[in-house]
């Protein structure tokens, strides 16, 4: 895109990025403030039982210890966002539906002090029945979570069915029929930095601090549950240590909660941190376990693609917080190929686990995962290669695809360019053999290669920015975009300087508080470069158009005669005629000017008054190797082709997808919440010397593509869309469908262990 921008597609330097560098960054672990208490929780053993006595009083005797808080406490408000309407959970419940759910809370002045105490609790319990499948818990019979929910069907506010067309006649007039069903295990998201948060009051006034990137869903879960005016909170978010899905509000809102509660009751700020087992345990984790059932049919004549039927049981955990997992999952499937014919039918069914949520992605590593599998399987059946298959099916800008489930057009993109541009990276001719033909081995390693395509929503709800031009020129952008690694406050700062035609230096990015930012629905569904950067980017063009038409009045010009460049605003046929931007925004006195500027996601077809959904795109091809002897998979090579419309900073672009990479090796190969479902259904591997994760050791060759084009986003701002989520999808099923290639077993169950290798080739 050379030629179009000055500043986009450049490197520029991380805003965060010395901070980060010489450990200056302020976490929540490194607020200190006076007289602060720790906080520790109680825990349940139990996956589903009933508190019938809790007895605080040794514990409150403890020397050290200040506060102890339980159900008794606090008011039976149920946390919820707009997402999960119905039976979320309470912050400190009578009632708890998985082990480990939190039951009380200790303040004490040290984190030692607070754990004695914790055992000294006393809790008597009434056990009740549980339930761990999602399958299970749909039978008649099965233990009941809520009486007004019989059959264990969590409820939503989005639809949880969807079709388009005829399924039964297409299945008909299908010459080629597959059933399958494939299983997803449990991921939780294991950030570097667990949930923390610290709570203040200064009289009526309540500060928080909380790592989350969710500040005004954290404001609003407050408020609603302690009562409180919205004016009387301030959120602020200080640097966040990860959060891959985990931080959006409702953990870091049941922690503040229980640590405003404290605190106003002794009058001194409290925290609570949770340890590595917290968290792991305690927050949401990812869509599953799930059951995923699909058939489909294809006409022999071209392997065209004639029906395809989802059915998918998931489990939703003990509470609902979120509300969106069958949706998210479902919509992949039906959403990325020519299907004549769609049906979708999720089934989110409550169990004794810990919460469903949204974990990076939300739904489509899971979706695809058997999805892109499953292609593999109809193109093996027709006897197609399966690169030029998708390559003549896939979608393209204009067809109809979903999202949440809600039918509308594919806005843009291009798969045939990424799957052709990456078969040319990868050597795909050359190594793909044809089906039954693996393309190397060397005693008992087997060589493999495959290919996946992916698609997630990049942007969603709408988005107030704003930004001011101050009286010496310099720029602010009061924005809640939480940086959680991503490099979203440089990538603002990038795109308003472009605007505005300054060096991105003098551009700076407000931390975020609620106290002087816009409302903002949190940086989640890859909606911080389209939306969130969208609305700072149309706040800038309208701060523009006021410095111009300010400018036009003091060089006696019309505005279309004027160029605003450097930081200057001249006549295009008089350069020598010219104002600074700080002349400009102090014409009327040293007040500056402010600029306002509104996103909504999404656009509508004028001519169809049909969604134009924008999904960021990707093509990725991996190469395996596969020890038949121990099941250990080596990757080799991945070449990953992602759609990032505008091109912002190649380096944090770059940087994006190969972190998505290994993110996805980690949910391919290695990561998978074990539960004892003997005593309770706890979480086994709960330290991250048990909870697999790759390391950069695992990296080997790894090239990343990004096609830079507007037209793949023509409905934002500066046509942006989000990269990281969408390049992340693909990697898994393209592994399993290369380790499928190498050793001509197919793994269904997730994740592909070396004991699921053994046991498919027979060994054990």
């Amino acid at each position: 895109m050379k030629g179009l921008h000055k500043i986009l597609g450049t490197n520029a330097p991380r805003v965060d990025g010395l901070l980060k560098a010489t450990g200056k960054a302020t976490f929540v672990e490194d607020i200190h403030l006076p007289g602060m208490l720790e906080c520790k929780l109680l825990k349940s053993p139990y996956a589903r039982a009933r508190i019938v006595r809790m007895d605080t009083t040794r514990a409150l005797s403890l020397p050290g210890v200040r506060g102890v808080l339980s159900y008794r406490d606090l008011p039976r408000i149920p946390v919820s966002t707009p997402n999960s309407p119905h039976h979320t959970y309470r912050v400190l419940p009578e009632e708890v539906f998985f082990a480990g759910e939190q039951v009380a809370a200790v303040a004490a002045e040290t984190r030692e002090a607070a754990l004695d105490a914790l055992e000294l609790i006393e809790v008597q319990y009434e056990i009740l029945p549980s339930v761990f499948d999602p399958l299970e818990s749909r039978k008649p019979g099965a233990p009941v979570m809520y009486p007004d929910l019989p059959n264990n069907l969590s409820p939503s506010n989005f639809p949880i069915e969807t079709s388009r067309g005829d399924v039964e006649k297409g299945f008909k007039e299908a010459d080629v029929i597959l059933e399958r069903r494939y299983t997803v295990g449990v991921q939780a998201h294991n950030t570097m930095e667990t949930h923390g948060t610290v709570c203040r009051w200064e009289g009526d006034k309540l500060t928080i601090w909380t790592s989350t990137k969710g500040i005004w869903a954290v404001l609003d879960i407050v408020c609603t549950i302690m009562g409180l005016p919205e004016t009387s909170v301030e959120v602020n978010a200080p640097y966040v240590g990860g959060d891959f899905g985990c931080k959006a509000g409702q953990t870091e809102a049941m922690q503040a909660v229980i640590c405003a509660t404290l605190s106003k009751k002794i009058g001194r700020p409290v925290r609570l941190q949770f340890t590595r087992e917290e968290g792991l345990t305690l927050p949401y984790h990812s869509v599953g376990p799930l059951y995923y059932d699909i058939k489909a049919g294809l006409m022999t004549k071209g392997a065209r693609p004639k029906a395809v039927e989802i059915v998918l049981h998931a489990n939703q955990g003990g509470h609902n917080v979120a509300g969106l997992e069958a949706t998210y999952v479902g919509s992949g499937a039906v959403s990325v190929y020519q299907y004549e014919n769609c049906r979708f039918q999720g089934f989110p069914m409550y169990c004794n686990l810990t919460m469903s949520g949204s974990r990076r992605g939300y739904g489509d590593p899971e979706g695809f995962w058997c999805s892109e599998q499953f292609v593999d399987e109809l193109a093996e059946a027709a006897g197609w290669d399966p690169v030029e298959w998708r390559i003549r099916w896939a979608v393209r800008q204009g067809d109809p695809t979903a999202t949440r489930l809600i039918w509308g057009e594919l806005a843009g993109g291009d798969y045939a360019l990424l799957l052709r541009t990456g078969a040319e990276a990868f050597g795909w001719k050359k190594k793909w053999h044809g089906w039954g033909i693996p393309p190397g081995q060397d005693g008992p390693i087997k060589r493999g290669v495959g290919v996946a395509l992916s698609q997630h929503i990049t942007g969603s709800n709408s988005e107030l920015g704003m930004v001011r031009v101050n009286v010496d020129g310099s720029v602010d952008v009061f924005s809640h975009a939480e940086e959680v690694g991503q490099g979203i406050r440089t990538a603002m700062a990038m795109c308003v300087a472009e605007v505005l035609a300054v060096r991105p230096e003098v551009v700076r990015v407000t931390k975020a508080s609620t106290s002087f930012v816009p409302r903002g629905y949190g940086v989640y569904a890859s909606r911080g470069t389209p939306v969130i950067i969208g609305a700072a980017a149309k706040a800038a063009e309208d701060a523009k158009r006021q410095l111009m038409e300010r400018a036009a009045k003091i060089l006696h010009a019309s505005v279309e005669d004027l160029i605003m460049e450097n930081g200057r605003i001249f006549i295009r046929s008089q350069p020598d005629k010219e104002i600074s931007l700080k002349r400009a925004a102090t014409a009327f006195g040293r007040v500056g000017l402010y600029g306002m500027g509104y996103v909504e996601a999404p656009q509508y077809n004028p001519a169809t008054k049909r969604p134009l959904w924008e999904k960021s795109n990707g093509a990725l091809f991996a190469e395996v190797e596969v020890d038949t002897e121990t099941g250990d998979v080596r990757v080799k090579k991945i070449v990953s082709v992602a759609d990032a419309g505008v091109l912002i900073h190649p380096e944090l672009a770059k940087a994006q997808v190969n972190c998505s990479i290994m993110w996805g090796l980690g949910f391919a190969l290695y990561e998978d919440a074990v539960y004892d479902f003997q005593h309770q259904g706890r979480m086994m591997n709960v330290q991250m010397v048990d909870y697999k994760i790759p390391t950069f050791l695992d990296k080997e060759n790894f090239v990343t593509i990004i096609v830079s084009d507007p037209a793949h986003a023509p409905t934002y701002p500066l046509n942006m869309k989000g990269l990281g989520e969408a390049a992340m999808v693909p990697v898994a099923p393209a592994i399993a469908n290369a380790i499928y290639n190498a050793i001509g077993v197919r793994i269904r169950n997730h994740p592909v262990t070396p004991g699921r290798i053994l046991q498919a080739l027979g060994k054990i």
